[in-house]
């Protein structure tokens, strides 16, 4: 899968899954809602800046935009050490 498809399918889950339509992720990322409806087809090229706004909107860590399936994944990082010190 291109990371393009990933981007566009896991913009389009966080938002669907946050309850939100495309016009609200617009105003609360400040980027237009034409844009993040191509974005979400896979017909827009995103830059880090505009990830760096969606993920802010969605409340969700960037990298997390980039994970292919995430969907499917349970991923959490911790910076707290396990209980045995590592």
């Amino acid at each position: 899968m291109k990371l393009i498809e990933i981007v566009s399918t896991n913009v389009r889950y966080f938002r669907k899954s946050a309850g939100l339509t495309q016009e609200a992720l617009a105003a609360k990322s400040y980027l237009s809602s034409d844009y993040l409806s191509r974005l979400e087809r896979g017909e827009e090229n995103i830059s880090i800046v505009s990830l760096e706004k969606i993920a802010k909107a969605l409340k969700v860590d960037s990298f997390r935009l980039l994970i292919p399936d995430v969907h499917k994944k349970i991923v959490h990082i911790s910076n707290k050490p396990t209980s045995n010190g590592k």
